[in-house]
């Protein structure tokens, strides 16, 4: 979700990436690249049964060091074919492109990192802690987090073949568990692959990964209490950042605390300038360099702290509100109870 600036030589050096203004074609920089010519990089790295290359699959990558102390400990992602990683990075192949997306999904799920935490472990070390990722559920479970998790994954047009080998599973009749104009129709999604498909805003993305979350408790066969006792006792930080980050009406975040999203929206006195602001508001922003207000309910903000985006404005739609994650996970528990049930 970041890409290294031009010039990288401090551990801050890297943007947030902005996931609706990408092309559809869109790669992130790297720091790393391979020191010898790149047919010998790719025949040295095999690895697998039957004679396939290692780097032209698609990988389930997850960070080696785990942060007991951060928002989240497991941080995990699909890496694109062709694409490699130095070794600060575990990753797993997996035959069927349903199953990488399934377990991709599960991996995201707030109780399989209560599980990496409980552990208190710094880092994956060895395969075990992966090897104890539940990897099968019953098929209704497994449809719901392969859609997700496609939505959340299939991001640019590396993730066609990915998208494509997987559609037969997708349950493209699951709804998402609640309305709401920020949140895409998937009715929509079909076979081929468009800039579309995926999930993009910020807002529709958060509201994926909670239903993931409470898919994989029920699948688990926790109680929905059980499931917020893990939040409210093991995710302190995740707590914060989501008590202060802020979503306008297209699913942008204006505002947020959170160290891991550091220039994303306004900064703290521009926030607290607009905060309230409502649909028929025309605020005075003269006083704010990089702000403006150019018609009731709408604030354009120009972006000094991303390279990668320096100089563009977005425009924010008030009101603006914040989430809360246990009266969500309550709402999508009873949604999908029903689902399950039936």
């Amino acid at each position: 979700y970041k890409t290294p600036r031009e010039v990288c030589t401090e551990k801050g050096h890297y943007d947030i990436i902005d996931l609706t203004q990408i092309p559809a074609d869109y790669v992130p920089r790297t720091n790393y690249v391979p020191a010898e010519d790149l047919l010998t990089f790719k025949q040295r790295n095999k690895g697998l049964e039957g004679g396939e290359l290692w780097i032209d699959q698609y990988k389930l990558a997850f960070r080696a060091m785990l942060s007991q102390a951060g928002e989240r400990t497991l941080t995990s992602a699909i890496i694109p074919q062709r694409v490699s990683h130095i070794h600060t990075v575990k990753s797993i192949v997996i035959d069927s492109h349903s199953d990488l997306l399934s377990i991709a999904a599960v991996s995201n799920a707030i109780t399989t990192d209560f599980y990496i935490k409980c552990t208190g472990k710094g880092g994956l070390y060895d395969n075990s802690l992966i090897n104890n990722i539940p990897a099968a559920f019953p098929k209704l479970y497994e449809q719901l987090l392969v859609n997700r998790a496609a939505l959340l994954y299939c991001l640019s047009a590396q993730y066609v073949t990915l998208w494509k080998d997987s559609y037969s599973v997708i349950n493209i009749s699951a709804q998402f568990s609640k309305s709401d104009p920020r949140l895409k129709d998937l009715s929509t999604l079909t076979k081929e692959w468009t800039w579309d498909t995926p999930l993009r805003n910020a807002y529709e993305r958060r509201w994926a990964l909670v239903e993931i979350d409470v898919i994989v408790a029920m699948a688990l066969g926790l109680e929905l209490e059980e499931l917020i006792l893990i939040y409210n006792v093991q995710f302190p930080v995740l707590q914060q950042n989501e008590d202060d980050t802020w979503y306008d009406q297209q699913g942008n975040i204006v505002f947020t605390c959170s160290k891991g999203l550091s220039g994303v929206g306004l900064d703290r006195k521009e926030w607290e300038r607009v905060q309230s602001m409502q649909p028929e508001d025309s605020i005075d922003c003269s006083k704010l360099e990089n702000l403006a207000c150019t018609e009731p309910g709408k604030i354009v903000h120009r972006i000094t702290k991303s390279e990668l985006y320096m100089g563009q404005e977005r425009t924010y739609v008030a009101p603006f509100e914040k989430c809360d994650r246990v009266a969500d996970y309550r709402l999508v528990w009873a949604y999908f109870s029903g689902v399950f049930g039936a």
